[in-house]
């Protein structure tokens, strides 16, 4: 499905490394970074031996993997290299053509191949597909491609994504979860994350035989007091970053903003918020947009009118744009403005979809190590900086394998001794968190005068 709704272009989020991954028994939660100002939230994999480090926007709503090949005159980012790469196996079958085709009108089509894709703390080989050509619509900067996470059913041609590559290695549990925040998130991988209050509320899919997408069944949908839909079904797809309902839907909801609310900004005249366009507001006339509910079953999902009336940047002005869109299709899409007040588990064993109040949705991360001299006889010094890791928790620490003596801890430094004389390089580096578990740095460290 992937319907990917952008309103304006923004400045895009500087390129990150593999960090921010943290290993829970087989759990494996990465830092998304993008946001709702970007339309979309993506994360950085490695393809190949060696890794190549790709960003890919990370999409419920779609099951194939997608990535800018250096073939594609036209896909604008570092491609990937397939003859750089020792492991990788181009396509030998009569369906190795592809072509994608996306609900927001964009397109690729290349051909595929098969590599190791290494995903948060796991790798396994895995088929996705070399991009060759694309519509200018596709992915913005500063993408690489596209990551589904739906059902293998509705993969293009068979293929197998790389999560269900991993499960199928035994790597990771048939399941994830995921928290948005406004400029980036937590993708879990292999099990259910902690960034929530409570417990999760379950939805079973509809389709619980051979499924393809996410999709649940809504009982109701509402702005304030006034009903606007008594339900149907609904995909709960990370790709869309709208709230997007059949056309007949998006009419009664426009007719009760003309015949309640047409005193906010941009709900009368031509050139409204129901047509597409972005209008100038106060942040309070935002926040006065009625609450919007959408009713599960067990759980209601509430979003505020300031969440799906966002504010973009556009030529040093603020304007504001509906998260609201239509389609001519008998369900709805629950997209990133919905899904970003949850952490949002999706059971791929048992078909349901939980539902949980976010809370602190940050991923923990590594952002550098500095030794304070180089590889001596006897104990180096080291400092591990980073974000959210967690304060007065960290139990151990290793680099390159060597147990490391912590010597003080907060929630973004961790100060360690550790006698590495044996090797110019620390390696591998792993910071065991009682409450995140084991926050790896993937890449290399080596030893040097800070």
């Amino acid at each position: 499905m992937g319907h990917k709704h952008r309103s304006i272009r923004v400045e895009h989020v500087p390129q990150s490394d593999v960090h921010g991954i943290v290993k829970v028994g087989e759990m494996s939660a990465i830092k998304l970074d993008g946001g709702l100002a970007l339309g979309l939230y993506y994360i950085t994999i490695g393809i190949g031996t060696p890794a190549q480090l790709m960003q890919l926007h990370v999409d419920t709503g779609s099951s194939t993997m997608a990535v800018s090949d250096s073939g594609c005159s036209a896909c604008g980012q570092p491609p990937f290299y397939s003859s750089y790469s020792s492991t990788f196996e181009p396509c030998s079958s009569l369906s190795c053509s592809f072509t994608l085709r996306y609900g927001d009108g964009s397109s690729v089509s290349g051909v595929s191949g098969t590599d190791v894709i290494t995903m948060g703390s796991a790798s396994a080989s895995s088929n996705f597909g070399l991009i060759k050509s694309q519509t200018e619509n596709f992915e913005p900067d500063p993408l690489d491609g596209i990551l589904g996470l739906a059902y293998p059913s509705i993969a293009v041609n068979g293929m197998v994504s790389p999560f269900d590559a991993l499960v199928s290695a035994g790597k990771f549990e048939n399941q994830f979860s995921m928290c948005l925040n406004p400029e980036g998130g937590v993708l879990v991988l292999g099990g259910y994350g902690n960034f929530h209050t409570g417990d999760y509320t379950w939805v079973s899919q509809v389709s619980t035989g051979n499924p393809g997408f996410y999709m649940i069944s809504t009982t109701g949908v509402s702005f304030g007091s006034d009903s606007v839909n008594s339900g149907m079904n609904a995909i709960v797809d990370s790709g869309s970053t709208a709230f997007v309902v059949p056309t007949a839907v998006f009419s009664n909801i426009k007719n009760l903003f003309l015949s309640k609310y047409s005193q906010l900004p941009g709900i009368t005249g031509s050139q409204n918020l129901f047509n597409g366009y972005c209008v100038r507001m106060q942040a309070s006339q935002a926040a006065a947009f009625p609450t919007l509910t959408i009713s599960l079953q067990g759980i209601t999902l509430t979003v505020k009118g300031a969440q799906y009336v966002r504010a973009v940047q556009y030529q040093g002005q603020t304007y504001y744009c509906m998260g609201i869109g239509q389609i001519s299709q008998s369900f709805m899409i629950l997209g990133d403005y919905i899904m970003q007040n949850y952490e949002v588990a999706f059971d791929r064993v048992s078909k349901r979809v939980g539902f949980a109040p976010v809370s602190d949705c940050q991923a923990p991360e590594i952002t550098s190590v500095v030794p304070d001299q180089g590889p001596v006889a006897g104990n180096n010094v080291v400092t591990i900086n980073g974000v959210n890791l967690g304060a007065d928790d960290i139990t151990s620490v290793s680099l390159a394998g060597v147990t490391a003596t912590i010597m003080s801890q907060t929630s973004t430094r961790v100060v360690v001794t550790a006698n590495n004389s044996s090797t110019d390089s620390i390696g591998s580096v792993i910071v065991m968190s009682a409450k995140f578990g084991a926050i790896a740095a993937l890449n290399g460290y080596t030893y040097g005068t800070p």
